[in-house]
């Protein structure tokens, strides 16, 4: 039968190195590793066939096996994205034959899934990655293994000691008052973006702050939703900072609750966040964001500030 691929994802939110794919077939002896932080990619045909019976779960394909510690997921969830090849992922404390699974997920090809795994014992835990049982025997195929992408970050400093010396920060100090132009471009560094807004008649501002001596972008329409878009023109963006928060029609800071969201080719990831003009957040992808949104959960201005556009050191 013609050969499947797919493309896995697994969240975590702690930063370190992931090991790469493997050459030659595995066992329960050699298990890859991985702690989160970056993308390796995978191939289950290179794994090895171990039949066996996890408390029902029969699989006789081959399948890629890891070994990691849940404690390092802080989000204690693993996600998966598969492309064309319907894959299954087991999680279980042992190697061979055992009772049921602690967590287990089927993700058919273009569609994604997830593993929650808080409540899972303490110490390392095996990940098998293959094909679903039903599948024609020896079914196998490629996959892409990455942590959360993007990462948050609330910590600036941090943020700012990741990036490296290229980055590009815009204050929007050139910003012309009392225009409402309906694109605007920005670069520096190698870096660039065009900003839009979208919702009805949507226009870009520089909102009046009354009470705090700052320049902002900001985005308002005449009724209904406002959302601000930046669109990648510029080197490759991999890192976004920045202070994200409500404006008020009477030109007043407020926190409000906010949806910042990075596309990157085809698959869009959306964070929830009470935004402030005093609070920094941060975001790291592993692939190019070619896209960012900003969107007011209610009425006001959406309103971003110190918008840092960059990449990581390796």
């Amino acid at each position: 039968m013609p050969r499947r691929t797919a493309t896995v994802a697994l969240t975590a939110l702690l930063a370190a190195a992931w090991s790469v794919g493997p050459t030659q077939a595995q066992t329960c002896a050699s298990p890859l590793t991985f702690s989160s932080g970056g993308e390796t990619t995978g191939d289950t045909c290179l794994g090895g066939y171990l039949p066996w019976n996890f408390g029902g779960f029969v699989s006789q394909h081959r399948k890629m096996i890891y070994r990691f510690d849940p404690s390092l997921l802080a989000e204690h969830r693993l996600r998966f994205e598969a492309v064309d090849f319907d894959m299954m992922a087991l999680v279980s404390n042992v190697c061979d034959e055992s009772p049921p699974p602690y967590a287990a997920a089927d993700v058919f090809a273009g569609r994604s899934g997830e593993l929650l795994l808080s409540g899972m014992p303490s110490g390392p835990l095996y990940l098998f990655v293959t094909a679903q049982p039903d599948l024609p025997y020896a079914t196998c195929g490629r996959y892409t293994l990455a942590d959360l992408d993007p990462r948050i970050f609330t910590d600036e400093a941090e943020f700012r000691g990741r990036l490296q010396p290229e980055y590009y920060e815009e204050s929007f100090q050139t910003f012309p008052p009392g225009a409402t132009p309906q694109r605007m471009d920005f670069s520096g560094g190698g870096y660039g973006y065009t900003a839009t807004p979208l919702g009805r008649d949507g226009q870009l501002i520089a909102p009046i702050l009354l009470r705090e001596p700052i320049q902002a972008l900001a985005a308002k329409t005449s009724w209904g939703p406002v959302t601000v878009k930046l669109t990648s023109t510029g080197a490759p963006i991999h890192a976004v900072g920045g202070r994200f928060w409500k404006t008020t029609t009477w030109g007043f800071t407020s926190q409000a609750r906010m949806t910042v969201s990075l596309r990157s080719g085809t698959r869009v990831t959306s964070y929830a966040l009470f935004g402030s003009s005093n609070d920094f957040r941060g975001f790291y992808s592993a692939r190019p964001i070619d896209e960012i949104t900003i969107n007011l959960v209610g009425t006001g201005q959406p309103t971003i500030d110190d918008l840092i556009v960059g990449q990581f050191q390796p």
